[in-house]
Formats: C-alpha cells, sequence, structure tokens
C-alpha cells in the first residue's frame, strides 16, 4: 500500500490481471513498449492511480488523457480512479469496454458514456464488491451511479456467455453493479439487461447527447514551446458554421460540399457527436459540426419502411444528410421499403446486408459516388432498384462494384 511508483523493464512482455491490485497508494506507472497483453486489469482497487501513461513507440496500447486503451483492439482496458472528473465519456471509435475496467470505483467519477461505437462490455466491466487479496465479495460500493450506453445493441456480457453457471453472479449479474442506474433506448439490450437482472433503467430520448464527446487515438497538440515566437499561419477560406455569413459551406465526408446554416449557436455539437432525431426515426453521426450528418441508423430495428431524408432539424440546427454508416441497418429484419434521399453521396459497406425483406428500393439522389462493398449483400433476390434517370449507367457500374446480386435490376 505504500507503493508510489513503478518502473518496468523492456523487456517486458504481458501484465496478468490483478498484478498490483490493492496497490492504492500508486499514483502513476509508465508500460514500456515492449508490453504486447494485459490480462483483465491489472490495477484492481488502485485508488490513487491518477494516470496509466504507454511510451509512445508501443504498437499495441496508448494513453488518451491518463486512461489505457488497447489500440489494436479499440479497447478501453483501464480507467484509473485517481482521475478527479465526474463525468467520463469514452472516446468514439472505442470498441469494447475491458474486463474489469470500471471494476470497483472508488473516487470522482459517478457517470460513464458510452458512444455507439461501443459494441460490447466484457465481463466485470461495471462491477463492484470488497475486494481482498485473493478473494472477492459481493456488497460493496462504487462510485459510479449512472451508465449510459448510446448503442441499443451492445452486447453486455451475461449468464448466456457462460459454459459454467457455477460462476454466473462474477460474470452475469456482475458485469453492471446493482446500484448503478442505466440509461439506454427503448428495446435495446440495455433495457433488457436491466430488466433480466432488476436494474434501474432509464430511457434515453433524442435530446440526449454526449457530455464531453472525443475521438479514440486523437493526437493530443503539442504545446508551443516557451521562447519562440508564435508561428504566423497564412489567411484561409473560413468554412466554420459558426461564424456564419449567407449559406455557409463546408468540406464534408469524402470531400463532398455541403451547405449549413445561416444562423448559427455559438455552441455546436462536435465531428463525432450522435444525434437522435425523433421525426425520422433514426441517429445521426456529426461529420461537419453544424453542416452536415451522416446517417447511422434507424432508432427502430423493427422498421418496415425508412426515407433517409436530405436534411434534418436537430435542436434548431438543419443538416444535410449526405453519408449511410456501413453496417446501417443490421439486424433490420422487417425492412421493405427503402428511400434514399436527395443529399446522399456515399453508401457504406454492409449499410443493408442482411435485409433479406428488402423489395424496393429507390435512389433519389443525383450525387451518390461510392457505394461500398456488400452493401445491398443478402437483401430479397427479387428485389428492384429505382435510380434517377441521368444516373442509370453510372449507377448501374456503382451497384455492379459493389457486388449486387445480378437477379437485382436496376432501373431508371
Amino acid at each position: 500500500t505504500g507503493l508510489k511508483s513503478v518502473k518496468l523493464p523492456e523487456t517486458l512482455t504481458k501484465i496478468d490481471g490483478d498484478a498490483f491490485v490493492l496497490c492504492t497508494g500508486l499514483e502513476s506507472i509508465t508500460l514500456p513498449s515492449s508490453v504486447k497483453e494485459i490480462d483483465d486489469n491489472p490495477f484492481t482497487v488502485c485508488k490513487a492511480l491518477k494516470e496509466i501513461k504507454v511510451d509512445k513507440a508501443s504498437e499495441y496500447f496508448l494513453s488518451q488523457e491518463g486512461v489505457l486503451f488497447n489500440k489494436k483492439e479499440k479497447e478501453l482496458t483501464v480507467y484509473p480512479f485517481g482521475k478527479t472528473n465526474n463525468v467520463y465519456t469514452v472516446p468514439s471509435g472505442v470498441v469494447s469496454i475491458g474486463a474489469s475496467a470500471f471494476a470497483y470505483a472508488e473516487g470522482a467519477l459517478n457517470t460513464v458514456e458510452l458512444p455507439e461505437s461501443v459494441e460490447k462490455i466484457d465481463h466485470l466491466a461495471f462491477c463492484a464488491g470488497v475486494f481482498k487479496l485473493g478473494d472477492y465479495t459481493p456488497g460493496g460500493t462504487s462510485s459510479i451511479t449512472n451508465l449510459k450506453i448510446y448503442n441499443p445493441d451492445c452486447h453486455i456480457f451475461d449468464d448466456e456467455d457462460n459454459e459454467e453457471s457455477s460462476i454466473s453472479f462474477y460474470y452475469g449479474e456482475g458485469t453492471i453493479f446493482e446500484d448503478i442506474s442505466i440509461y439506454g433506448y427503448l428495446n435495446s439490450t440495455a433495457q433488457t439487461y436491466a430488466e433480466k437482472y432488476n436494474r434501474n433503467f432509464i430511457k434515453l430520448t433524442s435530446n440526449d447527447t454526449l457530455t464531453d464527446p472525443s475521438v479514440f487515438g486523437q493526437i493530443e497538440e503539442e504545446p508551443p514551446l516557451e521562447g519562440l515566437p508564435p508561428v504566423e499561419e497564412q489567411p484561409t477560406e473560413d468554412f466554420s458554421p459558426q461564424q456564419p455569413s449567407g449559406n455557409d459551406t463546408a468540406i464534408g465526408a469524402n470531400n463532398n460540399i455541403v451547405t449549413g446554416n445561416t444562423e448559427q449557436p455559438s455552441s455546436l455539437p462536435a465531428v463525432g457527436a450522435v444525434l437522435n432525431d425523433a421525426g425520422s426515426k433514426a441517429r445521426y453521426t456529426v461529420t461537419v459540426a453544424g453542416a452536415a450528418l451522416t446517417y447511422k441508423a434507424p432508432t427502430n430495428k423493427k422498421v418496415k419502411k425508412v426515407t433517409i431524408p436530405a436534411t434534418v432539424t436537430i435542436d434548431g440546427i438543419t443538416y444535410k444528410v449526405t453519408d449511410i454508416a456501413p453496417n446501417a441497418f443490421k439486424g433490420c429484419k422487417k425492412l421493405k421499403k427503402i428511400t434514399i434521399g436527395t443529399g446522399i453521396t456515399t453508401i457504406g459497406k454492409k449499410a443493408f446486408a442482411g435485409c433479406k425483406n428488402i423489395k424496393n428500393i429507390i435512389v433519389k439522389s443525383k450525387s451518390l459516388k461510392k457505394i461500398g462493398k456488400n452493401a445491398f449483400k443478402g437483401i430479397n433476390k427479387t428485389a428492384k432498384i429505382k435510380v434517377p434517370k441521368n444516373k442509370l449507367k453510372a449507377y448501374k457500374k456503382l451497384f455492379k462494384k459493389a457486388k449486387l446480386a445480378k437477379s437485382i435490376k436496376v432501373t431508371k
């Protein structure tokens, strides 16, 4: 408990789970670039740990704001509880929350927000209890009281993931501590988990957004060296929708031109933020702040008919809808008809893959430039795709390149 710092050798390749368990005085540690593997959370109940540093040469791990991530697996591996913030928003792009990553939370942290990119919460990720060396006893406390899950299909480690029922508490009910309120959308996996294990469930709405959105792996800017004059930047055309003048123009995803509002509030949802729109019953990702969005997914997976709009207005801001995300309609097994709006320039990989009941697709956009591979794989073999008359030849090539089944006809 008196240990405050550790120097790890450059020959180290692996750290086992709970390796530093109950080192309550440990404040900081740096992982050498040689470390390739970390089992579960090596820093369980390290209450004073403020940051985990990683050698910049590491190919396997990185530290962002002191939080440890597995770089290759895009996993949040360890959150240090000596940090002083009350709310932590997991960076967008992180795919999973590692085993025991937020376990036995003691400190300032009371709210954790998981963006839509998070697809998995591993065992014991948010558990709590009384931990003595070699023994875990349920019934402790956790400083985390709110867990907000923005991915309606996020997999939460459950009893059904285990082969041995004798460890069901540890890897099922124990994944999220009983005193943590679980926020999620209606009919989401978050709601299912909460109801199954009698957790407090709170519904997320279109007005709920991430508190402090950021991007996984984003390089932090180095401060300028003292004593050196600032570099004078050459004037550039201002594309910022926050300082409008007439119809603002910006470069959106895939370099397409988008037009924003003429009057915008000074504070805008950041690039990467996920927004919900009740009107179109869909979730969107911001690609240009105040100007452009990517259609992320419908809010209801049981939807039968979808129209992707050219624009949407959310919280008083009107956005162009320019792209359809990869896997956007994954799991929409009842979807029969889709209308693609006039502003769409790209359709992501496997966007409609597996939607076996789609029989009618109407493409209104005349600006479609790219269709990802297998975007329409597995849709109904008798489906018909209607496109603008003057785009028939060009769009046939796009669909062919995307591996559209030969039985599906593209017509004007």
